[in-house]
């Protein structure tokens, strides 16, 4: 089995089943990554997703079992990445019209990676694809953007801005 068909068939054991969102809960993981884990393929490649071993020990926690028996569950085919002090990984958190307002939609359509000491602080990043080319030459259609997650931005920078959120 790959990490998503676990989680699946662990949430579905319960009465009523757990939910992704519930099941998130347990962890410091968003239910969107649960949902994109469960989906087991990653649609672009055609591979099973991949997760790093942190994420692995966390899954293993939330399902109150040892990790060695999560791994013992798993098909040779899942892959891990191997957290390291070099990279981490950024989803990329769908696309955006460049100079266009859009409703937020926070499906993980890919991963990006970027080096580990941008996360210094406690700074958190995300990606998100360009669509169109109304900020030509900046940034062009498919372009993935990385961007730290701020509560302000100053004049003159490029940023994305969510609003009327509920």
């Amino acid at each position: 089995m790959f990490i998503g068909e676990i989680i699946l068939n662990y949430r579905n054991s319960f009465e009523p089943k757990l939910s992704q969102r519930a099941f998130a809960a347990r962890t410091s993981l968003s239910p969107s990554y649960i949902n994109t884990l469960e989906k087991v393929y990653n649609p672009k490649n055609g591979k099973p997703y991949s997760v790093t071993t942190e994420v692995a020990l966390e899954l293993a926690k939330a399902m109150n079992i040892s990790i060695e028996e999560l791994l013992s569950k798993l098909d040779d085919n899942q892959e891990f990445i191997l957290n390291n002090s070099k990279s981490a990984i950024v989803l990329v958190y769908g696309t955006i019209p460049a100079g266009v307002p859009m409703e937020m939609i926070e499906d993980i359509i890919d991963t990006e990676e970027i080096p580990a000491d941008m996360l210094k602080g406690g700074k958190q990043y995300f990606g998100l694809k360009i669509k169109g080319n109304s900020m030509n030459p900046d940034y062009l259609d498919g372009d993935v953007i990385i961007l730290e997650k701020t509560n302000d931005c100053e004049s003159g920078d490029d940023c994305v801005v969510m609003v009327n959120r509920i």
